[in-house]
This record gives structure tokens, sequence and C-alpha cells, in this order.
């Protein structure tokens, strides 16, 4: 009798029980989606909706994505019992590993999903609704409920549920069976993706409670609107007292891992106030006692300040005091780290994303340094932006367009962050035709007349050849990413090209990087580029059923790989044709969807 017989028999009781598992959470998913999703997105889409298109993805996310993974994946492992004992699931395990990255969209929506919830139960057609369509469930003993909320939990599981079944089979299977060093890396490959996506989860979660928060500020609140943030810890309705003047109640303290943000609620109750920004920067408990602590901010160049709140209870105060002082280590710490990234002479501030705040002015959040070299001070008129107290990152609350491709092309550092978001968003405020002649005159950037030979001089070394060098990078990400804003504009197009052919005739600062921008519009206009994008030479060779010929065919003798492929090419012709732009402010979800995100409508329709 083998050593490893009893362990075997273990492995095997495992195995048929996590294909049984399976075939269970696969059966509660097609429930959730046949007697939920199903009837309340055919009521979404009706003339008096229960729930709207957008309320529909808050509840769901892409649930029906994740059945269609698992439906596939259970099917394998119920073809491969067929076989038994001599089927093996290693490989099988190591399909899947990569796929169930998917996960990390539903996990980070699912406190959303919660919420959303939450509030539609209080709704009376959505209560009577769901107990309607609830009552066609055929409840199984240790199933789940009826309760809608228990089946958009399952998810959430099941990435550690097939860690933890994973992990005991691995513990009963000998180091010597054919299938370890494939169950064993299928294992790590699955920790591994637990982990990434509950980091996707609780990032998403941080970012998402930023702007609740924010959302309430009266006029907004800029401090809260860089997704770097990280939320530590809030409060509200405390008594605070700032610089020793009068105590201030109804206070909410925001505690972030850069600073504190200080809001008081206004008379009505339902919005807020920035009272104070403080960064963390110098920042100290001083002192504490009771319900009472107090931090000082020291920092070099600036007067003390002193904060003193009083908390709701001693343990809420000791609670804050362990995070305050935590959080204020971890600042040190990375700033000390950070030491060796240099900091514009000029005091100019890094780059944090983009957030619109207004309609009239081109309003996102870009580095708030000088307006350029030439320029001088900056017109408040012309840009306004908010330097954060002791930090390298400052935010633009609104500018002209003239002053947002100032910072496109600032001369003093490039930031590929601040071009994208730009790219994306500037046709809410401008049109390409526009954005094409600002970047010209910015290319051409002259001095004053009164300027003398030597500033002459060291402007045309330094700053206008980096600026030209800023401009070409925006003109070739522009092309290569947003093409469309060129395929059906045929005057933007002989711009563009009578642009560069006049730089490379006369040799206008950038002979070389006009020609090669030169040749990728070609390309793209001839359609090559886009042809070597949607097509590969090398294309893997089609896994065939092993009884291809046999009378009857059935999806579970398709390879699951080869499946996804023939899914990927029929989808990705309609996919290809979705733009960027169409994401934007969830525009498939409006009236005039078609207009806005026309190419969306005919993905999700298809």
């Amino acid at each position: 009798r083998s050593p490893h017989a009893n362990d075997v028999r273990k492995r095997n009781a495992l195995l048929k029980d996590m294909v049984h598992a399976e075939r269970e959470y696969v059966d509660a998913l097609s429930t959730l989606a046949r007697v939920f999703v199903k009837p309340l997105r055919m009521s979404s889409e009706s003339a008096h909706p229960v729930v709207s298109s957008e309320q529909l993805w808050d509840l769901f996310s892409n649930v029906e994505a994740i059945l269609a993974v698992h439906s596939l994946f259970v099917g394998e492992m119920e073809a491969r019992l067929d076989d038994w004992p001599l089927c093996v699931f290693g490989d099988v395990f190591l399909k899947l590993a990569p796929i169930l990255s998917i996960y990390g969209e539903y996990v980070a929506n699912y406190k959303r999903a919660l919420t959303v919830l939450a509030q539609l139960r209080k709704e009376e057609r959505f209560v009577k609704f769901v107990e309607y369509h609830a009552a066609r469930i055929d409840v199984p003993v240790d199933g789940p409920s009826r309760n809608l909320a228990d089946y958009l939990s399952l998810p959430v599981r099941q990435l550690s549920h097939y860690v933890e079944a994973l992990d005991g089979i691995l513990r009963h299977t000998p180091h010597d069976h054919r299938e370890y060093e494939m169950l064993h890396s299928a294992h790590e490959r699955l920790l591994q993706t637990s982990t990434e996506v509950n980091a996707s989860g609780r990032k998403a979660e941080n970012l998402r409670k930023l702007l609740e928060i924010e959302s309430r500020v009266e006029n907004g609140c800029a401090e809260l609107l860089d997704p770097r943030l990280v939320l530590v810890r809030d409060t509200s309705n405390v008594v605070v007292s700032l610089d020793g003047q009068e105590s201030m109640r109804g206070v909410a303290v925001v505690l972030l891992d850069r600073g504190i943000v200080l809001l008081r609620r206004n008379e009505s109750g339902t919005t807020m106030q920035l009272v104070a920004s403080l960064s963390l920067t110098g920042c100290e408990v001083v002192a504490e006692s009771g319900q009472d602590i107090t931090v000082e901010f020291t920092e070099a160049g600036h007067e003390t300040r002193r904060l003193a709140v009083t908390f709701s209870s001693a343990r809420e105060r000791e609670t804050w005091s362990a995070d305050i002082t935590e959080t204020v280590m971890r600042f040190d710490q990375k700033r000390a780290t950070d030491s060796d990234t240099s900091t514009p002479s000029d005091g100019s501030v890094g780059l944090p994303p983009l957030a619109t705040k207004s309609a009239s002015a081109a309003a996102f959040s870009v580095s708030a340094g000088p307006a350029s070299a030439v320029d001088g001070d900056v017109d408040e008129q012309d840009i306004q932006y908010v330097k954060v107290e002791g930090e390298r990152f400052g935010i633009v609350k609104m500018a002209t367009p003239a002053r947002l491709i100032e910072r496109l092309t600032y001369e003093k550092f490039p930031d590929v962050d601040c071009v994208n978001v730009f790219l994306l968003t500037y046709r809410s405020f401008m049109t390409p035709q526009e954005l094409f002649l600002e970047l010209e005159r910015r290319f051409y950037l002259q001095l004053p007349p009164s300027a003398s030979a030597a500033e002459r001089n060291e402007f045309e070394t330094a700053t206008l050849r980096t600026v030209r060098l800023r401009v070409f990078n925006v003109l070739k990400h522009w092309v290569k990413k947003y093409f469309h804003d060129f395929e059906n504009d045929k005057e933007l197009v002989e711009r563009y090209t009578e642009f560069l052919d006049r730089i490379i005739a006369r040799n206008e600062g950038g002979r070389e990087p006009a020609a090669s921008l030169r040749a990728t519009l070609n390309r793209l206009l001839d359609g090559g580029e886009l042809r070597m994008r949607r097509m590969q030479d090398d294309a893997p060779d089609p896994i065939l059923p092993r009884n291809l010929n046999a009378n009857s065919l059935s999806l579970l003798d398709v390879d699951v790989l080869e499946i996804a492929r023939q899914m990927t090419l029929m989808e990705s012709e309609l996919y290809r044709r979705v733009h960027a732009k169409e994401l934007l402010g969830v525009n498939w979800t409006k009236k005039d969807k078609e207009i806005l995100s026309p190419n969306v409508v005919s993905f999700t329709k298809h």
C-alpha cells in the first residue's frame, strides 16, 4: 500500500467537493442574472424604469462577465471528472488564475452596490419588483436566500474560497505527484490575483470616500481631488479651535496621508465649507487628555499653527492620536526617501491629476508653477490654482485654454499624465482646430522686443528649445491616441501637415521630430498602423477539439482558451470603434446617448 494513499483519497475528495461547489456558485450567479439582472435591465430601458441604467451598473457591475467565465470553467472541470480517476486539474487552474483579475472591477464596486441597494430599498416600486421576481427562486437548503444582497456578496468571497480550496488540495498532494507543480503554480497565481484584486478594491473605495466628502463641500474642495491621496480617518461633528480662535462646533476632520482638512457644516446642515488645509510637514501631537488633543504644525518659513480638537470620547481621542502619529511618521519617511527628487528652483510644484470644476473655463488640476518663462506673474483672471501648504503638489482649479497649453508645454518639467487627461477632456471647452492653433502659437513663442541680446540668447537656447520639444510631444500623443480627431477633419490634417512641412523645410527648431510626426501621420492616414494594431502575422494555431468530426459536438468540447480567442475576435471590431471621449461623464446612460456615445451603445447592444 502506498504511504500517500490516505492523502490521495483526501485530495480526490477535495477536488470533487470543489467541482460541486463551483457548480453551485455558477447556478447561484445564473439565478442572479436571470431573476434580478435581466428583469431590472428590461425595466431600465422602459418608459417607467424601476432603476436607471447607472443604478443597474452600480448594483451588478460586471457580474455577467464573471458568470460567463465560470460557466466555461465549471464545464471544463465537470468534463474532466468523466476521466476519473485519471483526470488532471492543474492546467485548468493555471488557465483560470490570470482571468480572475476580472473580479477587480466587481470588488471595487461592491460597497457602492450595497449603498445603492440600501437607497433603492426605500422605494416601494423597487421593493415590490424585486420581491415579485425573487419569489420565482427555488431556494436550496444550503444555498443563498431570496435576498438580493446575499447574491451580490457571492463574488466578493469567491477568490478567497479558491485559495483555501487549493491550499487544502496541495497539502494532500504528494510532491512527486504529476500535478503538484501545476497546482502549486496555480495556488501562487491565485494568491497574487486575490491580493491585487483586494488592493484595487481598497483603492477604489478610498477614492469613492474622498469624492463623497468633496461633493458635500460648497464650491468644492480641491484638496480632496487628488486620487493619489489616501484617506486615513475622518470624523464629523467635533469641536475645533484653530490658532487659539473661538471654538467651532459641527466641524469635520479629515486625516489624509499628506495633511489634515477641516470642514465646517453650514447652517442648512446639508453642505460644508473649507476651514483649513494643514500639511503634515512638521506636524506633532503636543498634548492630549480626556477627550482633547492638541496638534502643532511647525514648518520652516511659516508661522506655527495649533489645532485643538475635542472628540466625543476618550477612546476616539486615543484612536485619532495613534493614527496621526503613525501617519506623520510614514509621511516623514516618504519625504526622506523622496528627498533626492529635485523641486524646481522657482518654487513650482508637482503635477496632480485632473479634476473638472467649472463649465465656463477649462478647469482641471495641473502643475501650479509660473505661467511661463517670459510672462512673469500668473494673471488671476487667466488661471486660478491652489498650492497645498508644505507640499510639492498644487492644483489648478481653472484656466483659459492658452494657459492650459502653457502647462502642457511647461519648460521646467514634463508631465505625461497632464497631457493624457487634457487630450481626453479638451473637447468640452475647445475644438480640435482651436487646440492646434494654440499649440502652433506656443511653438512660435517670442520674447518682447525690448529683451536684451543676452536674454534673447538664453531664451532661445534653453526655454524655446524645451517648449518646442514639449509641443512635439503633445502633437505626437494627440495624433497617435486620438486620431479620430483627424480622420474626419480634412482642414485639421492640412494645417497639421503644413505646419510640419514648414518646420522641415526651414529647419525651424526640430526637423527630425517634425519628420517623424509627418511619417506617423502618413501611416495613420493610410491605415497601416491601425492594421498593425488589429492584426498579427504570428497568430496562434487554433486549438481544435479532439472529437472535431464527431456527430455531436458541444461547447464543452472546445478549449476555453479557444472560446476566449473567438469571442475576442468577434467583439474586437465593435470595441475598436469606441473612442475614449464616449466614456466621459457616463454619457452612455443619458437621453442623447446615441449622439454622445454611439459606439458604446452599439457595443453594449451587440
